[in-house]
């Protein structure tokens, strides 16, 4: 038997004393525990969509966050796309939006551990959505160039190692006839990913769809259009799926909302509505739309589409650059753009909730894909600034930001409006973040912006055009909070801050 090592030594110690025993050696640059108050592994944080960072060591509170200083930012050296940062381990994870590379940062100082091309055999410039991290792997959706706009392009789901970035496998193209593009983050579940398309908005012959993959080779398990391929030949049209799917392991369902109808004449069961997709293997359903819930059609009020000129014109929507409608079929482009978020009601029911681009935020029964309630929290008419900001919640209010940028806060068993607290810009669209007692929402004004959850007071207002001379207009972006760090991701600019 050879001399004891001071590392046998101390395992020994650990077996007799029940201590745990960490090596650097075992792990790599960016896996392995991070600091205290939790990751944030994905868009939603969790794969229920709640944009709430629950863990017990996080110190940021409403009666400090006043006190966050800049930490780094990645201004001039990284681009960091337009999605909320992954943090996971010691690195946080951005995903270059049009320039195909994904990074991982250092998160002490931001500076770049790796930077890779997100798909090898894709073109330079790459769509890629958020990124998100399970164990020792990290998973991205990626397009082609600018997605419906490139011939044949065909979205495919990929997976890296998450300490080198080293390819690991890059699935099977997802398309049906028409070219789509994934605008939603990676999501991953029990061993398998979901990737959802979306195609040309307005185009009629365009067929979005989806594919679940084995998350550890890419096979493909189960892939299908989102509208059935009998109603798409029927002239039914539409079905994408812009935003992140929420999942709910227990039950073994996938929720998302879908895009507006394609077709001018017709809508289906499965536009502008939050459909129910069986991702559990042992069901002879799995992979199929089991149910779905209605919201507001493209018309807002039905029959709206019923006019003479609808007959005049081809089949294209043609929306009008200046509003987003369709003039001759009054269409209002409303659909769910924004990612839906999960919760238990008061009689541990699971409760779907997501906003509409119309204003109506719907909250729904999961198990029965029934209305529960709804709630009118955008001022602005419908099809004017459509409001898709990604809502979040921590199960005592659900927190939506509406337009013209009014943040509210909902009683989640009625949709009754506990509270509303004024952001201060006209049309945001960045997803609404929670933690520890705050509310953190980003505004078009280049704000970052923290509120009571408790109360709408404000507790946190620092500028990020003076932090890093950064603009903060965007479609997505959003804040993550993670290891006693608040991250708030501005038009392809990251900016960590941290208690002094």
């Amino acid at each position: 038997m050879g001399r004891p090592t001071f590392l046998s030594i101390l395992v020994l110690f650990a077996a007799l004393t029940g201590a745990s025993v960490s090596t650097q050696a075992d792990e790599g640059p960016c896996t392995g525990d991070g600091g205290p108050g939790g990751d944030w592994p994905m868009y939603g944080q969790d794969l229920a969509g709640t944009r709430n960072q629950e863990d017990p060591g996080l110190l940021i509170g409403p009666s400090n966050a006043g006190d966050l200083t800049l930490a780094w930012t990645t201004g001039g050296t990284v681009n960091a796309g337009r999605s909320t940062a992954v943090i996971a381990g010691r690195c946080v994870y951005v995903a270059a939006d049009g320039e195909g590379f994904i990074s991982a940062l250092d998160i002490t100082d931001g500076s770049i551990v790796w930077q890779v091309p997100a798909a090898p055999s894709y073109p330079a410039k790459t769509q890629i959505a958020g990124v998100s991290v399970v164990g020792d792997r990290l998973y991205a959706n990626v397009s082609e160039g600018d997605g419906a706009q490139v011939p044949d392009a065909s979205p495919i789901g990929v997976a890296l190692d998450a300490d080198t970035g080293d390819l690991i496998y890059e699935g099977e193209p997802i398309q049906f006839g028409e070219p789509t593009t994934a605008f939603s983050s990676a999501v991953v579940f029990d061993g398998r990913q979901l990737v959802v398309t979306n195609g040309g908005d307005g185009i009629p012959n365009a067929r979005p769809g989806y594919a679940i993959l084995d998350a550890s080779s890419g096979a493909t398990l189960h892939e299908q259009t989102t509208i059935p391929v009998a109603d798409l030949d029927r002239g039914y049209a539409g079905g994408g799926q812009w935003a992140t799917p929420v999942v709910d392991v227990e039950s073994g369902y996938a929720f998302n909302g879908t895009a507006n109808p394609y077709s001018k004449k017709v809508e289906h069961r499965y536009d502008n509505a939050i459909i129910k997709i069986d991702i559990d293997p042992s069901r002879p359903t799995f992979g199929t739309i089991v149910d779905a819930y209605k919201g507001n059609v493209d018309q807002y009020f039905p029959g709206l589409d019923r006019q003479p000129l609808c007959d005049e014109f081809g089949d294209q929507i043609g929306y009008h650059p200046c509003c987003n409608f369709s003039v001759t079929c009054v269409q209002l482009d409303i659909d769910f753009g924004a990612s839906p978020t999960m919760w238990r009601n008061a009689d541990g029911e699971l409760m779907v909730g997501d906003l509409q681009k119309s204003g109506v935020f719907h909250a729904v029964y999961a198990d029965t894909m029934q209305s529960a309630w709804t709630a009118m929290v955008s001022t602005i008419p419908p099809g004017t600034a459509g409001n898709s900001s990604s809502a979040a919640n921590d199960g005592e209010r659900i927190y939506v930001l509406a337009n013209p940028g009014v943040l509210h806060a909902l009683d989640p068993e009625n949709g009754r409006t506990m509270w509303v607290a004024p952001v201060g810009d006209l049309a945001d669209y960045h997803p609404v973040s929670v933690a520890n007692g705050v509310v953190y929402v980003l505004g078009n004004h280049g704000m970052l912006l923290g509120f009571d959850a408790t109360n709408g007071r404000p507790v946190l207002a620092t500028s990020l055009n003076v932090d890093g001379q950064s603009s903060c207009f965007g479609l997505a972006g959003g804040v993550s909070i993670a290891q006693n760090m608040v991250f708030a991701n501005c038009d392809g600019t990251l900016f960590a801050y941290r208690l002094p």
